[in-house]
C-alpha cells in the first residue's frame, strides 16, 4: 500500500512538471570545451542563476525551463562572454556560434532577442545620438516590445541613455509604460516603469504650472498676483499686504479629514519662522463658511474664505488642483517653489531663513 502511494505521488509530479509550462534554449558555441555555461535569469532588482553546465568537445547544450507568465529577461554567460535572451510566447530558442561570438550572436524562435542584440551593437558601434535615434524609432514602432523596454535601460559610460527627465526622451518612456501598463497592468516591471514615469510627468506638470504662474505674475502689473477675500470677520484681505517678508500662501480646508493634524503643524512652522518676518496667508475652500468661521477665529494668521462658485476663484488663479497646496514667496513677492506637504516647506525654510 506504501508502495503504490509513492508511485501514484510520484506519477502525479511528474504529469504537473509535464503541464508546467516551459521554454527551452539550446545549440552550439564552438571552441568552448570545459567552459562552465550558465544560465540566469534578468530580474528587475537581482540576476538569479537558474541551471549550468560543463560544454563538451562538440559544444551542444540544452536548458529546459519553467516560462515566465510576463515577457522576461534571461542571459546565457560563459567566462566574460554574455548574451542576453528575451523570452515572451517563445517555447525554443537555438543558436550557432563560437566561443568569440555569443556577446552579439543571432538566435532563432525569438526575434526580440535579435533586436536587442542589434541595440547592443548600435550603442557599441555608433555615436550615442545616432544610437539613440534608431532606439527611439524602435520603442515608438512597438512599445510593448522587450526590446523598447531594454532600450530605456541602456546606458553608455555608466549613464542612460534615455532620460526620462528630458521632454524628448520622456516621450519614449510613456509610450512604453503606457503600452505595458494595457497589457501587463500587474507586473512588477511595469508597476516600476509606470511609476517613475507617472512622478517625472506629474513633476513636469508642476514645473510648468510654477512657470506660468511666475509669467503671470511678472506680467501683471503690480508684479503680484493679488488675492482679495473676507477673513472670517467678513473684512476683506489682500495677500499683497504682506509683501516686504517671506510669504507662505496656503490653500486648504480647516473641517475635513486630516485638518487638526495639518493645522497643528501648520502652527509650528508659524511659531517657529513669524519674528523671522514669515506670515502665512490661507485660503480656505471649505464647503460650510459658518463651520469655517468657528475654526479660522483661534488662528493667528490670515485666513480668508474661498467660495467657489465665486466669478473670482483663488484655487484657479494659482492653478491649485489638490488641497493642501503651499507656495513660497520671497520679500520680493517672486514665487520660489510650490509645495504639496508641510515638510517639503519646511526643509526649504531651514535653508532660507537663518
Amino acid at each position: 500500500m506504501h508502495r503504490l502511494f509513492c508511485i501514484l505521488s510520484l506519477s502525479l509530479f511528474l504529469v504537473a512538471c509535464h503541464h508546467t509550462p516551459q521554454f527551452e534554449i539550446s545549440g552550439v558555441i564552438e571552441g568552448a570545451e570545459n567552459q562552465t555555461l550558465t544560465v540566469e535569469h534578468l530580474g528587475l532588482r537581482q540576476t538569479t542563476m537558474l541551471d549550468s553546465l560543463i560544454l563538451k568537445a562538440d559544444g551542444k547544450f540544452r536548458f529546459r525551463l519553467t516560462k515566465p507568465q510576463n515577457p522576461d529577461f534571461y542571459r546565457l554567460a560563459f567566462g566574460e562572454k554574455k548574451l542576453i535572451i528575451a523570452v515572451d510566447s517563445t517555447e525554443t530558442i537555438t543558436l550557432h556560434t563560437d566561443a568569440h561570438g555569443l556577446n552579439f550572436a543571432s538566435v532563432e524562435g525569438s526575434e526580440q532577442t535579435n533586436e536587442i542584440t542589434k541595440l547592443r551593437c548600435s550603442l557599441r558601434d555608433s555615436s550615442l545620438e545616432v544610437h539613440k535615434q534608431y532606439a527611439k524609432r524602435l520603442i515608438l514602432n512597438n512599445p510593448l516590445s522587450l526590446a523598447a523596454y531594454y532600450a530605456l535601460y541602456q546606458q553608455k559610460n555608466g549613464e542612460y541613455v534615455f532620460n526620462p527627465l528630458l521632454k524628448d526622451d520622456l516621450v519614449c518612456y510613456r509610450a512604453v509604460a503606457t503600452a505595458w501598463n494595457m497589457r501587463y497592468p500587474n507586473y512588477e516591471r511595469t508597476r516600476s516603469l509606470y511609476n517613475i514615469t507617472s512622478e517625472i510627468v506629474k513633476q513636469d506638470k508642476q514645473n510648468r504650472s510654477n512657470t506660468a504662474i511666475r509669467q503671470m505674475i511678472n506680467e501683471s502689473e503690480n508684479a503680484f498676483l493679488d488675492i482679495e477675500n473676507p477673513d472670517e470677520n467678513g473684512d476683506i484681505c489682500k495677500l499683497s499686504s504682506l509683501r516686504g517678508g517671506w510669504i507662505v500662501l496656503d490653500f486648504s480646508c480647516l473641517n475635513e479629514q486630516g485638518s487638526a493634524a495639518y493645522i497643528l503643524r501648520l502652527r509650528e512652522v508659524y511659531n517657529k519662522y513669524h519674528s523671522k518676518n514669515l506670515n502665512i496667508f490661507s485660503v480656505s475652500a471649505d464647503r460650510s463658511q459658518l463651520l469655517w468661521e468657528e475654526s479660522a477665529t483661534n488662528l493667528p494668521w490670515t485666513t480668508v474664505w474661498q467660495d467657489m462658485t465665486a466669478e473670482k476663484n483663488a484655487l484657479i488663479t494659482y492653478n491649485v488642483t489638490e488641497l493642501p497646496t503651499l507656495f513660497l514667496f520671497d520679500k520680493n513677492g517672486n514665487v520660489l517653489s510650490r509645495y504639496k506637504d508641510i515638510e517639503s516647506l519646511e526643509k526649504d525654510l531651514t535653508k532660507l531663513i537663518k
